[in-house]
Order: structure tokens, then sequence, then C-alpha cells
């Protein structure tokens, strides 16, 4: 240890020292689990990790950083033998390691590929164009008001042509309670209230619901009928996703055979049902 401290100067205290030609590297300072450490390893570390508090004496840095390095190394040697030592973290370990490898060869092969692959998604999607379907869809307001008297009077002021926003802001001058009106293309089952009206364009009777009274105005009917590719694209690249994984691993099987070991299985099972 000495050998390497004596080639130590001041300046290691302000992250500046610089070693020059090391005398007797080979020189062993200590040994650890078959491992020799010299001189030049030890001087390598203090060179690493250079600077001490202000007022520090350089012989107490570097005993501090000596003993940091004995044990870091203690630890490193511990760390290097847990497989060894606890076969449940052996074998958590690979498990861990094989989940890693599965998801990133399933992100390249599948996952990414289905999201990038626009050629592959579009061929997909005009084989199986029949899959993508419309039900039938209602463009309609859905007014949820707090009486039928608010309800009539904003179905009436959406039938003369008012903005929603207009009809909600008026009519919620007194209460933010009083009304709420939203609009959208309801596909059939989608909505219950609009499911449950007459389906022709026009404006319903209000109908209570759990002390709210609720009008439907359809404003247009769209017959079923195939989604384009572009409204269809999030189920197409699920569907991608699985005839992707499908190809993937019928390919693997055509390579590599399956083999069960019935002895070996059969002594797994009987352990885990030990275990419950």
């Amino acid at each position: 240890m000495k050998s390497a401290i004596r080639q130590i100067d001041e300046t290691n205290l302000m992250g500046e020292f610089k070693p020059g030609k090391i005398k007797s590297a080979d020189k062993v300072v200590f040994e650890f689990a078959d491992k020799k450490y010299t001189v030049q390893d030890v001087i390598n570390t203090f060179t690493a990790h250079q600077g001490a508090e202000k007022g520090a004496s350089l012989s107490s840095v570097l005993s501090r950083n000596y003993k940091i390095y004995t044990e870091e190394e203690i630890i490193n040697y511990e760390k290097s033998r847990l497989a060894k030592k606890y076969p449940e973290y052996r074998l958590l370990s690979r498990e861990y390691y094989e989940g890693i490898l599965l998801f990133d060869l399933t992100e390249d092969k599948v996952w990414k590929k289905s999201v990038t692959d626009t050629t592959g998604l579009k061929e997909y999607y005009s084989a199986h164009a029949d899959k993508y379907q419309w039900k039938e869809r209602y463009q309609a307001y859905v007014i949820d008001a707090a009486s039928a008297k608010v309800a009539k009077k904003a179905a009436k002021m959406l039938k003369k042509g008012a903005p929603m926003a207009k009809v909600q802001a008026e009519l919620n001058a007194e209460s933010e309670l009083n009304v709420k009106i939203d609009s959208n293309m309801y596909e059939a089952g989608a909505n219950k209230m609009v499911d449950s009206v007459e389906k022709a364009v026009g404006y319903s009777k209000p109908v209570e619901m759990e002390g709210r009274f609720f009008v439907v105005g359809i404003e247009k009917i769209v017959p079923a009928g195939g989604k384009t590719y572009e409204e269809a694209r999030g189920l197409v690249i699920s569907d991608y996703q699985s005839y992707l994984e499908e190809q993937w691993i019928k390919d693997l099987k055509s390579k590599y055979e399956v083999k069960v070991e019935e002895d070996v299985l059969k002594k797994v099972v009987e352990e885990l049902e030990s275990e419950s």
C-alpha cells in the first residue's frame, strides 16, 4: 500500500493529480478471491476518485478512498456469486433476462413493424376489409337537462340553428347544472340514450332518467357500411400485430423442433402442486 501512496502528491486533493511513470506497478498490494490487486490498480483508483473536503489531509483522503475501494471490490465479488449461492436468484435472473429478450424480439418483429409497415398494413386491410364495418350511425345531439322544460327549450333553440355553445351558455346562466349537450356521430349500440329513441331525423320527447331529462336530436342517419383505412387504422394495427405474431411463431416452429421432456414436466407440476 505504501508503494502506491508514496507516488501520490497533494494535487490529488484538488482533483489535478496525473500519475507519471508508476514505480513497482505490478507489485501486489493485496489479494482477494484469487485476484491480485497491484500498485497500478490502486493508483488508477485514487486517480479516478480525486478531490476532497476542504481542510482534509492527503493521508486521510487516501485512507478513506482505499477503504471504499476494497469494500466495493468485496461487494462486487459477492454480486458475481449470487447466482451460484442462491438458486432462486439464478432462476429469477434468467427469467428476467429471457423476458427482456422476448420483449425486445417482439418489439422488433411485431409491435414496431405493425406501426411502421404502412404497405403491409394497407395490404392486410384490403384483404380483410369485410371485418371493418360500421353499424348504422347517427349524427345527433344528446341533451341532458335538469327539467323537461329546459330540455325542450334547448331542443327548440338547436332546431332553429343556434350554436350548441350559445344554447348551453344561455340556459346555464343561473346554474351550470341546468343543461349539458353532447354532439357526436353515434354508432348503434354506443350510446344508450340514442339507442332508446326512434331512429328518424328529428327530436325526441324528454325522457326522465335518474332525476335528469334527456332529449335526443338526430340530425343525420348514416347507413351501415365499410370503414375506410383511416377510420379502421387502429383496429387494423391491432389485428396486424396478431397476424405478425402468428406468422413469427409459425416460422419458428418450422425451423426448430419443440420437444417436451415429459418426466421433467411431470416433476415440475408435482412440485408446483405441493407448494400450493
